[in-house]
């Protein structure tokens, strides 16, 4: 299973653009701050530290550099498996800060299904949101409906990206 710690759903929030590499990227822009709640980010680190010693998680990544979309690409890249996405998202008209709103306090873990219960508690005992937002396994990464990008095609572009940009 793949859970949101930090957020109770995804969401789709123009605010958690600010300062982001997408911005940057795609907007040439450098432009807000992102915002920070310092209790909640130290009780999701918590949270997250706790499961990991557990055993419990078996991978993690932040949601702070690129957003949720390259967590989730990083995360199916490295781990050489795919994901899909199905919880809905909040105000999905916004596809842009859903995907890449680098949002603070976010980490996306996997667990075992039967390790539900345990990490739901540890969510309650640290006072953090959490969210089912889907399942590992398949060949690509899916989002809901907006988009769909095999594992093999994320690999290359990763492995090749930088020497094709330097012309190599």
């Amino acid at each position: 299973l793949i859970i949101l710690l930090g957020r109770a759903a995804l969401t789709a929030d123009p605010a958690d653009l600010a300062a982001s590499e997408y911005l940057e990227r795609v907007h040439c822009m450098v432009a807000g701050a992102p915002r920070i709640d310092l209790d909640l980010e130290t009780a999701v680190q918590s949270a997250c530290r706790s499961l990991i010693a557990a055993g419990i998680a078996k991978s993690a990544h932040d949601c702070s550099e690129g957003g949720i979309a390259a967590a989730l690409a990083e995360s199916c890249v490295s781990g050489e498996i795919g994901a899909t996405i199905t919880a809905a998202p909040v105000a999905a008209a916004r596809w842009d800060a859903l995907l890449f709103g680098e949002g603070q306090s976010r980490i996306i873990i996997t667990i075992s299904p039967r390790d539900l219960s345990e990490t739901v508690a540890v969510c309650e005992r640290e006072s953090i949101p959490h969210a089912q937002i889907g399942t590992v396994g398949g060949a690509a990464l899916t989002i809901g409906d907006i988009l769909t990008v095999p594992v093999a095609d994320m690999e290359t572009a990763y492995r090749e990206g930088l020497p094709s940009a330097l012309g190599g």
